[in-house]
């Protein structure tokens, strides 16, 4: 049955679809308001790091680091932030509402030290 053919006045059946619509766009905009850009710096010590990954466990999305470590992530409160390099060891942050205020959040990476426990060396009669 259409609008127009039920029972229901033109004017009321508008009013009823324009509620419907302010209803959901308010839901959308308060939960556009939770997302935050989180810009932060990737260091060891005190030097920055370029090239490491940015990934938001939560999202699915992910950044790399520039040349002085800076980073720019979507993130809400209660994401998972993993950070890795192939120098480093990963660190996972779980994102809370202070985090976000922090103008630029730091995160501080640790080297990942790799030791070979034994080395072996042939001798190559073919060199050249």
């Amino acid at each position: 049955m259409y609008p127009t053919q039920s029972k229901i006045p033109p004017r009321k059946y508008l009013t009823f679809i324009l509620t419907l619509f302010l209803i959901f766009s308010g839901l959308h905009a308060s939960a556009q308001e939770n997302r935050t850009v989180l810009q932060g710096i990737v260091k060891n010590d005190s030097l920055p790091i370029e090239g490491v990954h940015v990934l938001n466990y939560t999202s699915n999305r992910g950044t790399l680091t520039n040349k002085e470590g800076a980073f720019a992530i979507t993130a809400y409160v209660g994401d998972t932030l993993m950070f890795s390099d192939i120098q480093y060891k990963i660190k996972k942050i779980v994102i809370k509402e202070e985090m976000l205020k922090q103008k630029p959040f730091i995160v501080i990476l640790e080297y990942n030290t790799n030791r070979l426990e034994e080395v072996v060396i042939f001798k190559n009669k073919e060199l050249t």
